[in-house]
């Protein structure tokens, strides 16, 4: 047994030192081949990169060299068309580009070129807002027009005297070449490899020997140009490689099943044997394995020893058994009578989690029923005040229109008349900009109007009441209402400013409607800001004659309303007071003097500072 054990040790030595050498020079051979490979494809990189800077050349001189061109400037103010037909049409085809792009020093585009027929236009994907009219911008990058990569070349238009570009430009010129299919298989002819044109999702789902990024005007790889390095020498010795480590594998399988055969013979039968005489409670299948004399023919005696002592055991618990039994009667019994009460316990504990469980689901119901109609009333008055609004915009922009209407007639006339000259024309483009920038400015102002305020913050009230009328300036103008303001310039209230103004604006536009209800002939509307103590008080009052006493308690229910069907929703002094009360914690009060409706709205001072949300 001592020989067979050391031949054993001795033979899984060998085997372990035979197996590691052979892995050793396979993985050396691997390094040394990979080595190899990197080197090839680091020099093919730069090679492949130098082919591709050559092949857009052309387009990228064509955009450098004619952008410093003194006709190029010239081009950009006195557009000599008969000029670009000759100079940047025929470049198109000379410096094998596809498109050419004009802008002038206001970014507008002034002239472009480029076959209909095969391409579409790309101005669109251009944004000349990313131009530099300041200082000289020089770049490229790539954009995809319907799945295409078009190299995209940008330089200033500059003095031919001004070779350093440190000018202002007079205007930008772009080139843009586009990468098709056949301007990327001129690549695979030159490198007689495997070049072709991949989606970024393609290249994480791939690999390849070289990745050419085609990046965009972020820096962001938009597509790639790949390679896929043709078989060489590298790859035979790759093939060897992994022929030395199958042998390698082979041979310790050999081995191992030597080893394994050993193994079985001395070890896993007698084990076979003991285990079948403990599974069998039988010391027969170990009779054989008794008679020897080594560490099994031990062990065998022992299980023997191990079944007389069972079967002697076996003969006590039988004793010990049934008295154990009539215990386990009597804790059956306990247990049954615990299980019952228990049983009782948890059928009323279940009774009372099913009560509690369907009242929190009656109050959550009542909750989202409240807060959804809650949120329909807000939806309307937004939609209300948006109809106001657009009807606020028309009289603001009737009198600009009408300005237009009459510079428009002032041209023809004078077009008629042969009397339209350089002068007129500039006179006209200037008031006719100005009544346009007004115009625009309107709309800047309704659309700042419907932005809601996220948080509150500390806003001037003169100045907020400033924006607000004239808003309503136009609307007020068009009812022949006289509009009086006594605020003090130096009021502060805290809370969302455009919140506040739709309280203003549904309060006035009460007043109005009644004003006009009522035809009162100087019709006045007036509001007033001061401070008491411990108040901030904005007071709006009119001449219309009050709220009758029978509905002022009603005036602020939702959809109260005393206006004619389609004239009104009963929404806006809901709302206003909803905003006022519940997101700005104040107070609004509806009440009569001697010449009509107040409206007074009640802000604590001690509120300045808390936070809240706009509804």
């Amino acid at each position: 047994m001592k020989l067979q054990t050391q031949f054993f040790l001795l033979f899984l030595i060998v085997f372990a030192i035979l197996t590691a050498r052979l892995f050793q020079n396979a993985s050396n051979q691997k390094e040394s081949i990979d080595e190899i490979q990197k080197i090839r494809i680091h020099e093919f990189s730069q090679t492949f990169h130098e082919i591709i800077d050559l092949k857009i050349s052309k387009p990228k001189i064509f955009d450098y060299d004619y952008s410093y061109w003194d006709e190029m400037v010239d081009f950009t103010t006195s557009l000599d068309l008969e000029w670009a037909h000759i100079n940047l049409d025929e470049g198109l085809k000379t410096f094998e580009s596809d498109y050419v792009y004009v802008y002038n020093n206001k970014g507008a585009l002034i002239y472009d070129t480029y076959d209909h027929t095969k391409y579409d236009s790309i101005a669109r994907l251009i944004d000349p807002k990313t131009f530099n009219f300041e200082q000289p911008l020089i770049k490229n990058y790539f954009i995809i027009s319907h799945n295409t990569p078009i190299q995209i070349f940008i330089a200033p238009i500059q003095h031919s005297d001004d070779m350093n570009r440190t000018g202002k430009p007079f205007g930008y010129l772009v080139i843009g070449k586009a990468w098709t299919p056949g301007f990327v298989k001129d690549f695979q002819k030159i490198t007689k490899q495997t070049v072709t044109l991949k989606t970024m999702d393609q290249i994480a789902q791939n690999s390849f020997d070289i990745v050419y990024p085609l990046k965009g005007e972020d820096g962001k790889a938009v597509a790639a140009l790949t390679v896929n390095l043709a078989t060489t020498a590298s790859d035979a010795l790759h093939k060897m490689s992994q022929i030395n480590i199958l042998s390698t594998i082979i041979v310790g399988i050999l081995g191992m099943g030597l080893v394994g055969w050993f193994v079985y013979l001395r070890i896993v039968i007698p084990l076979q044997q003991i285990s079948n005489a403990m599974r069998s409670a039988n010391s027969y299948p170990i009779q054989q394995l008794m008679q020897k004399q080594n560490e099994f023919g031990q062990i065998a005696h022992l299980v023997n020893q191990f079944f007389n002592q069972k079967n002697i055991l076996e003969a006590q618990l039988k004793r010990t058994y049934q008295a154990e039994q009539e215990q386990r009667k009597l804790k059956a019994e306990l247990y049954i009578s615990n299980q019952i009460l228990e049983q009782k316990v948890e059928e009323r504990t279940k009774e009372l989690e099913e009560a509690n469980h369907t009242l929190d689901e009656r109050v959550k119901t009542e909750i989202a029923r409240r807060h959804e109609q809650e949120q329909l009333l807000i939806q309307q008055a937004r939609f209300v005040a948006m109809g106001e609004m657009i009807g606020n915009i028309a009289h603001q922009w009737r009198q600009p229109l009408n300005a237009l209407s009459l510079l428009l007639q002032n041209i023809i006339f004078a077009y008629e008349s042969k009397r339209l000259d350089d002068e007129l024309m500039e006179r006209v483009n200037t008031k006719g900009n100005l009544l346009i920038n007004t115009m625009s400015t309107t709309i800047d102002d309704f659309r700042n109007f419907f932005q809601p305020n996220r948080s509150k913050e500390v806003f001037n009230i003169a100045a907020q009441l400033d924006t607000t009328l004239e808003i309503l300036q136009g609307t007020l103008e068009n009812n022949r209402i006289v509009l009086e303001k006594e605020v003090g310039a130096d009021l502060t209230l805290y809370g969302f400013p455009n919140e506040f103004s739709q309280v203003i604006i549904n309060i006035i536009n009460n007043a109005k409607d009644a004003l006009n209800e009522r035809s009162v002939n100087e019709k006045v509307i007036r509001v007033q800001g001061y401070e008491s103590s411990d108040e901030i008080i904005i007071r709006i009052s009119d001449n219309g004659g009050g709220i009758s006493k029978s509905i002022i308690d009603k005036i602020f229910d939702p959809y109260f309303t005393t206006k004619k069907e389609g004239k009104g929703t009963g929404i806006g002094l809901y709302m206003s007071k909803v905003i006022v009360e519940s997101s700005m914690n104040g107070k609004l009060v509806a009440s009569n003097d001697a010449d009509g409706a107040v409206f007074t709205l009640h802000f604590p001072k001690s509120n300045q500072g808390d936070t809240g949300a706009a509804l």
